[in-house]
């Protein structure tokens, strides 16, 4: 887990920036990124985000809440990137609709499609980075 947070922040970095770019090729600001999405992408958005305070709020992994943790990282993660692919899959719909591949005109929709899982690669860097700074209980003293 110690690398784990740093590779997931490596990722959400990346992801995060090739979002930043797709909205510059666009000409979209990037506060229309969610009030221009759909409706669907918006709730999943939302659920995502109070996933990230519900681990925010969380205290360090120790025993039992280093699984539900650990639990809440895979399951928020895969939440994500399934999130991600639907978009991806209604961008291909609209390219095959369009009959175009033009990157200006496809650039928000995918935007759209990344915001998801730069939100649950940023609840997996979270969870991870608790997981791992967790503290390892100290041995009870024994008395001679």
């Amino acid at each position: 887990m110690k690398t784990l947070w740093k590779i997931f922040a490596g990722l959400m970095l990346l992801v995060i920036a090739l979002t930043l770019w797709l909205c510059q090729v666009a000409g979209m600001p990037v506060r229309f990124l969610y009030l221009d999405s759909f409706i669907v992408v918006q709730a999943v958005e939302i659920f995502l985000v109070l996933g990230l305070i519900l681990i925010a709020v969380l205290p360090n992994g120790r025993g039992q809440l280093s699984g539900l943790l650990k639990a809440m990282l895979w399951f928020e993660l895969g939440f994500s990137i399934l999130a991600s692919l639907y978009g991806l899959m209604s961008v291909q719909a609209g390219m095959a609709a369009t009959h175009t591949t033009n990157l200006r005109v496809i650039a928000p929709g995918l935007a759209e499609s990344l915001v998801p899982l730069a939100i649950g690669l940023l609840i997996a860097t979270v969870a991870a980075w608790k997981v791992a700074s967790a503290r390892k209980p100290s041995p009870a003293p024994t008395f001679d």
